[in-house]
């Protein structure tokens, strides 16, 4: 699904993309958010928070895996246990491989899901 903002200020527009897991029951969903800060992604936990990997850090484990390679990197847990900011090597490896058609397989605490490219190239394309 995307979201499109258009503002009066061009710097102010954005747009959203939300991208379901494979398996509904997985809970946990992508989504690409593009602004004047450039790219982000976010993954967005659908049932009970995750808890951060130290007392000391807001910090989540997150496995990333492809046609290729496994990727591992500590993303940011937002308050509140349901909202993670992927690291921008993490988003250029997924967005990289929805672009060239191919599933990625993404695992964070005890939520794993697959993410099919869908119409993900069609609307990167028009944003």
């Amino acid at each position: 699904m995307l979201d499109e903002s258009i503002a009066k200020e061009p710097r102010q527009n954005g747009a959203r993309l939300y991208l379901d897991p494979q398996d509904e029951f997985n809970e946990l969903g992508l989504e690409f958010a593009w602004g004047s800060y450039g790219v982000r992604s976010y993954l967005n936990v659908y049932s009970i928070p995750l808890k951060n990997s130290s007392q000391a850090s807001n910090a989540v484990p997150v496995a990333v895996k492809t046609k290729i390679c496994e990727y591992q990197a500590d993303a940011a847990l937002f308050q509140g246990g349901q909202r993670i900011l992927l690291p921008d090597a993490l988003t250029k490896v997924i967005g990289r491989e929805l672009l060239e058609g191919s599933e990625v397989k993404i695992q964070a605490g005890r939520y794993q899901a697959t993410i099919k490219p869908g119409d993900f190239k069609k609307y990167y394309k028009t944003i």
